[in-house]
């Protein structure tokens, strides 16, 4: 199984949201690859790239928050010559979306797995890890505001953003 919530929120909200996330809860934040065994810290969940079809420049998120004592699994690709974290089997919440081009605004989420297949097995993850998933997203919750339209969450700039005329996208 797996938990997730969709919010949208603006590239300028993104550190702000991360460090009040970061106040409330004990959080690390890994990019999702390494060139070694060990996840690397983000400084920030930000990255910033150019869309190779028209030449749009692109701020967007994708990270990994993981509690303190997180167990993080890794593989390694040798055709990529990097490792990836498995998130299916590590205790980890996707944080991905959010790309923002200046015109439209993709949608973001929070998204874990609570269990993994070990052999033919399904089994939950650790209960701490679990709970630990709860808080984090009770918390980021409390940042914005649900819109019942959208089945999202909006933050208020993103929301102000919207009335503003600007354009949302799932996709």
């Amino acid at each position: 199984m797996s938990r997730q919530f969709r919010f949208y929120l603006l590239p300028d909200e993104i550190e702000k949201f991360t460090n009040d996330l970061r106040s409330q809860v004990e959080m690390n934040i890994f990019r999702e690859k390494s060139l070694t065994p060990d996840p690397v810290a983000a400084l920030t969940p930000l990255l910033h790239w150019t869309r190779p079809k028209d030449g749009a420049n692109v701020a967007s998120v994708y990270c990994l928050l993981a509690p303190g004592a997180a167990t993080i699994k890794v593989n390694y690709y040798p055709t990529r010559s990097e490792w990836l974290v498995d998130e299916e089997k590590s205790e980890v919440i996707q944080f991905c979306g959010c790309d923002f081009d200046g015109e439209t605004l993709r949608i973001g989420r929070f998204y874990t797995q609570t269990d993994m297949l070990i052999g033919d097995t399904i089994w939950p993850k650790q209960e701490t890890f679990l709970k630990w998933v709860d808080c984090v997203y009770r918390a980021a919750k409390k940042s914005f505001k649900y819109s019942k339209e959208l089945e999202a969450y909006l933050s208020p700039a993103a929301e102000l953003w919207m009335r503003q005329g600007g354009k949302l996208s799932e996709m």
